[in-house]
């Protein structure tokens, strides 16, 4: 799916970020597939490990891409 998306956007997948809200199948697995991953943590989960990128607050969601695209 995420490579798909990659293709599909004419792009390759280490220049997407991808933002989801399910830890294991949106941030690992876009992790996994070489993207850079944002987990909409809506519930205030404890974090699942150490370097995690999550926020629960849609406005923060901008000022956190412009620091992945600095990585």
């Amino acid at each position: 799916m995420f490579h798909k998306a990659a293709t599909l956007c004419k792009t390759s997948v280490s220049e997407c970020v991808y933002v989801g809200d399910s830890y294991k199948n949106d941030y690992c697995g876009a992790m996994n597939a070489g993207m850079k991953a944002v987990w909409f943590n809506y519930e205030g989960c404890e974090e699942k490990e150490n370097g995690v990128v999550s926020f629960s607050d849609w406005s923060d969601l901008p000022g956190i891409i412009e620091k992945l695209k600095e990585n």
